[in-house]
């Protein structure tokens, strides 16, 4: 699990529209195994629920007023050359229990990968 500014580690999400999702997931090939995107649909509600909360753009040196406990949250922004607020991220200061999302959706390339248990 990646960490965030500060020491808290994250889970990542991005806020992306079903019908974008083409533009930020590739179907996995023999050189990109993994895209930069994995796609998997939670509900918004339920990460929120479990402390989830969209990021915080901001410049390096305009942080200072964030509390330590929530540098979780910040994600570097300098207009014209740091943009990453199309990605409309999320993260969760902790593991995501799958058990604890009442509904997810995993979305696959070919009907050969789904499973059904």
């Amino acid at each position: 699990m990646p960490k965030a500014n500060g020491a808290t580690p994250v889970v990542c999400l991005s806020e992306i529209p079903l019908a974008s999702l083409h533009q930020f997931t590739n179907p996995p090939t023999k050189d990109n195994r993994l895209a930069r995107y994995s796609p998997y649909g939670l509900n918004k509600q339920a990460i929120f629920a479990l402390g989830g909360r969209p990021v915080i753009y901001r410049p390096d040196n305009e942080s200072d007023w964030i509390p330590d406990e929530h540098k979780w949250r910040l994600v570097r922004f300098e207009a014209g050359t740091i943009d990453w607020t199309h990605e409309r991220e999320w993260r969760v200061p902790s593991d995501i229990d799958l058990n604890h999302i009442p509904l997810f959706y995993v979305l696959v390339w070919r009907h050969q990968e789904a499973r059904t248990r």
